[in-house]
């Protein structure tokens, strides 16, 4: 424990996060709960082991956890199709239409990108947002490859509903965390008002820890919205590795049926990012809910979850029943050094050589920062923008986002509007501006925006080309001037 301790320590200063919690688990007894640093920057309330954060995608566990209740009912299947299950749900593939499954939801194999503009600056129902899937271009044909996409988990909630005839955020307290003794736990960020042992989140801004205001995920709830503690985290560990029983003997979930969501349905293929973050795997896979990677010779079945300011990570090794949470108030580009907090207790409680994580973790700063730096295109001098400023100004819309406004200020200023989400236009070159993000944590992981204006033969504004991550572009038409 006190190795453990101090190698938490190390990484937490030098990374610079203001709070971590961890809990180690083996079955159903709990190793070590403790909390290291502050729950904001600058403050001097601790974390302690009831300290809330945001786990961010760690939440597709539970998801899954509560199709799979459904299938052990008889209410629903695995390969259920999804168009039998969920009325008017459409691709833009007829053919995915009518073959997609639960199990492609919940595996990340239905091919679409990952579209998180869809969301992330906008408050919409889910059944606007699973509409809008139907526009959403393929980057992959059906189980063609492993593309991660957290819409397809609203869905999966909202297949919940149908079936069930309660919301799921109703069913996961119902069926998961009130069983499971987890009290600390919840599904909004509204339920966080007027709790105090709450962990601030932050992003890093030149060098330092800044705070963020929560990021409010209650529309893709399935997908990411569950606030715990690593004292909660115990409980689910322990229920995970006990097959789908409660401390007190009592069964929720057949433990084939919980197995199968840690069973690999889709080959995650070892680029870069995940051979850094697994530097001792040979093979990938997503599961239910879950990545799955060899660990010298064991199996590691885990999830991170990343949203504005909040990095956390569940993971835990059937074999030698040892289970791990660590929750955190920081979120980089890439947080690799939470796995070496993860590695810094797996490599001692397994009796392994010390995972040689950090090299390849500075390799994949090095690497986003230079996917960043390259979507920047060099600088034309001596051009300037095809109309004047204000003739830029206007409604767009495009029929996965929606609506688009680009309004001027007091400055004169170009201003995007969408949802959350402002920016500033800056002239680059053409018809190419810079977008500065008034978002902190947008800003400090995705860098400036860009948007191309194209115009038609007569000069006037046929729309605009959005890109916000690296890789990430959506055409927009214009509405109106």
């Amino acid at each position: 424990a006190a190795a453990v301790d101090a190698e938490v320590e190390r990484i937490r200063a030098e990374v610079g996060i203001p709070g971590v919690a961890l809990v180690v688990v083996r079955g159903d007894s709990v190793l070590h709960l403790r909390g290291y640093g502050v729950r904001e920057a600058g403050g001097d309330a601790p974390v302690g082991p009831g300290t809330l954060f945001a786990i961010g995608s760690a939440t597709k566990a539970f998801t899954a956890t509560l199709v799979g209740m459904m299938r052990d009912e008889g209410r629903l299947a695995w390969d259920d199709r999804v168009i039998d299950r969920l009325p008017g749900f459409a691709l833009s593939d007829p053919h995915a239409t009518a073959t997609i499954t639960l199990r492609d939801l919940l595996a990340h194999r239905s091919g679409l990108p990952a579209a998180n503009m869809m969301w992330l600056p906008t408050s919409h129902p889910p059944d606007t947002l699973i509409r809008r899937l139907r526009h959403l271009e393929p980057v992959t044909d059906l189980r063609a490859g492993f593309t991660y996409q957290n819409l397809l988990y609203v869905a999966a909630g909202e297949v919940l509903r149908h079936a069930s005839g309660r919301r799921w955020d109703e069913l996961l307290e119902e069926r998961i965390l009130v069983p499971l003794g987890m009290r600390d736990t919840n599904a909004s960020v509204a339920d966080l008002a007027g709790r105090s042992d709450v962990a601030a989140p932050h992003v890093r801004v030149e060098g330092r820890p800044v705070p963020v205001p929560y990021r409010n995920a209650d529309d893709v709830g399935p997908a990411g919205s569950v606030n715990s503690s690593v004292r909660d985290l115990a409980r689910w560990l322990s229920f995970l590795m006990a097959g789908g029983e409660t401390a007190d003997g009592v069964r929720l979930v057949n433990a084939s049926t919980l197995r199968e969501t840690w069973t690999p349905q889709t080959v995650v293929r070892g680029d870069p990012v995940t051979r850094a973050l697994h530097p001792a795997a040979r093979l990938q896979a997503y599961g239910m809910g879950w990545f799955l990677s060899d660990f010298h010779g064991r199996t590691l079945v885990a999830h991170g979850g990343g949203i504005d300011g909040m990095s956390a990570l569940v993971a835990w090794i059937p074999e030698e029943e040892l289970g791990v949470a660590i929750l955190t108030n920081l979120q980089t580009p890439a947080p690799a050094w939470i796995f070496g907090i993860l590695y810094a207790v797996l490599d001692s409680a397994v009796g392994v050589e010390a995972t040689q994580w950090e090299v390849p973790a500075r390799e994949v700063e090095a690497l986003l920062l230079q996917l960043t730096e390259g979507s920047v295109p060099e600088r034309a001098g001596g051009t300037r923008p095809s109309l004047p400023t204000g003739s830029y100004a206007g409604s767009y819309a495009s029929p996965t986002l929606g609506e688009v406004r680009l309004v001027r200020n007091g400055e004169g200023e170009l201003v995007l509007s969408y949802g959350s989400l402002e920016g500033v236009l800056e002239h680059w070159h053409f018809d190419t501006f810079r977008v500065s993000w008034r978002d902190v944590a947008l800003h400090a992981l995705a860098g400036p925006g860009w948007i191309t204006f194209r115009t038609d033969r007569a000069g006037a504004i046929e729309g605009m080309t959005l890109d916000v991550f690296p890789g990430d572009r959506t055409w927009i038409g214009r509405r109106e001037p």
